[in-house]
């Protein structure tokens, strides 16, 4: 970010927080969010109408953020240019190692203690003093009043926010817009879906987004009609609410928005398409891997992986070397989650990729792959600089439980990173190889109470004499958990341990 934009942030933050911490801000973020701190006043109108009269007259930046940290809302979308796009891309699978403590640290977060309160809700006072500001000259204060008006939940609400869907002005109709949708009332379909053909993009994008949100089936069709829309940024939301309701017709929209004029609606469908899942957008997802805008690429290679096709493996393999590091990673990660034996190759070679988050889903999905010829590139791993690497390297190793990694793994239990030696533990216990019962005995003498219990796990997974007695002879700190497992392993009928 340049110099000047991170600064005028940085600044718009600060006068945020300074807005934020006024008394008055304070007990609006209570009363918004239905909780109230023990031993705050009372909130009262007064209070609320010199708040949203402040934040008219500061920058609309810094409104916005003072917004979105008085209503306490984690999803608040400061305009519908805010939409959810998440691309999950779960990793590394855990390591189930029994009666053991989690391989890592819990966060401690700080706790404030909150009392539910919701006598202010419905004071006539405080609808009155928000009701006022929803036709606001400023924007982010008309926001701000629609959202915490809409919680009222009541019809005269609910025909007020219809009423400004009739306004002459064009801002005034967004936010009814915005309103209908946050209030959640089913009756505002109708109306939602007669905003889609208002004459101005703002409202239509607003009423595509409350849509969206709404999730009702009934707004399929009109929905389809809006993702052609004359305005890019109507066409983008319409794509979005289309995903969200989750319903196999609207592929072939979607699927027409990939081939979108404008790039940040490309993105979008590429991102819809992932999200439905649905197998007949692959070809044209598979074009978009070459997409010139990086972003409908990362969307792409990610939505060719919720697929899971094979045929979608000759498009991802050379997005390994995509200009895009973000893109490369998501193509790593696709390709695992495809568990595409051809390309274990060219995974093998994004092990040497500059960022480490494309070498770690290069790791990743190695392991998901489990061949066994990439041990050696997997071995290599175990020695990157990043420690995240090195771990999924070993847990893709033991989820390949070839024999000839042990000599690789071995190393890893002395790893100044606690995470690696757990990882690389658990691995070899996965291998149950004879070769691993020296340095897994060595293991337990560890500083780390983790790692000891980890070599402890390990050795009790292997049929062999001497890693019984290891784990028998283990402390009781130590070796309770994997001891009592190790009886009951010795007592079932087990698979012969690899040399």
């Amino acid at each position: 970010m340049p110099l000047a934009p991170r600064f005028a942030l940085s600044a718009a933050a600060t006068l945020a927080a300074v807005i934020v911490c006024s008394p008055a801000a304070q007990g609006l973020a209570s009363q918004s969010s239905g909780i109230r701190r023990d031993g705050d006043a009372r909130l009262d109108s007064a209070a609320v109408a010199r708040l949203l009269t402040q934040l008219g007259a500061v920058d609309s930046e810094v409104c916005e953020l003072a917004g979105a940290a008085l209503n306490n809302w984690g999803n608040y979308r400061i305009s519908p240019d805010h939409l959810p796009t998440p691309r999950p891309v779960p990793m590394p699978t855990p390591m189930p190692m029994p009666m053991m403590r989690a391989s890592f640290e819990r966060m401690r977060m700080p706790r404030i203690r909150w009392r539910w309160d919701r006598s202010d809700r419905n004071d006539p006072s405080l609808l009155a003093a928000y009701a006022g500001f929803v036709r606001a000259p400023s924007a982010c204060v008309r926001r701000i009043a629609a959202r915490a008006l809409a919680e009222d939940g009541s019809k005269a609400t609910f025909n007020l926010f219809a009423g400004m869907l009739r306004d002459p002005d064009t801002g005034i109709r967004a936010t009814g817009a915005l309103g209908l949708a946050e209030q959640g009332d089913p009756h505002a379909l109708t109306l939602l879906i007669g905003a889609l053909k208002d004459q101005d993009a703002a409202v239509r994008r607003e009423a595509a987004l409350g849509l969206g949100d709404l999730a009702d089936p009934a707004a399929l069709d009109p929905l389809k009609v809006v993702a052609k829309d004359q305005s890019a940024g109507v066409r983008r939301v319409a794509v979005w609410a289309l995903a969200e309701l989750s319903d196999s017709t609207a592929e072939p929209a979607i699927g027409t928005a990939l081939a979108d004029a404008d790039s940040d609606v490309r993105a979008m469908a590429a991102w819809g398409a992932g999200q439905l899942g649905d197998g007949r957008a692959a070809g044209a997802l598979q074009r978009a891997v070459s997409d010139p805008a990086p972003e409908v690429r990362a969307n792409a290679v990610w939505a060719l992986g919720q697929l899971q096709l094979q045929s979608s493996v000759s498009a991802l393999t050379p997005a390994l070397k995509d200009a895009d590091a973000e893109t490369r990673s998501l193509a790593a990660h696709a390709l695992g989650e495809i568990q595409a034996a051809g390309a274990v190759t060219s995974l093998g070679a994004a092990l040497k990729d500059p960022a480490a988050d494309v070498r770690r889903s290069a790791a990743w999905a190695l392991g998901e792959i489990q061949s066994a010829t990439a041990v050696p590139a997997l071995g290599a791993a175990l020695k990157d600089p990043d420690p995240g690497v090195r771990e999924t390297a070993a847990w893709s190793l033991g989820e390949i439980q070839d024999v000839n990694s042990v000599p690789w793994i071995t190393p890893a239990l002395k790893d100044t990173a606690r995470d690696v030696q757990v990882a690389a533990a658990w691995a070899l216990g996965e291998i149950q190889s004879v070769k691993a019962i020296d340095a897994l005995k060595d293991a337990m003498g560890d500083p780390s109470g983790e790692v000891r219990r980890a070599a402890v796990w390990a050795l009790s997974q292997i049929d062999d004499l001497r890693a019984e007695d290891a784990v028998l002879n283990a402390p009781q700190e130590d070796g309770g958990g994997p001891r009592r497992a190790a009886r009951v392993h010795l007592r079932a009928p087990r698979p012969p341990t690899r040399p």
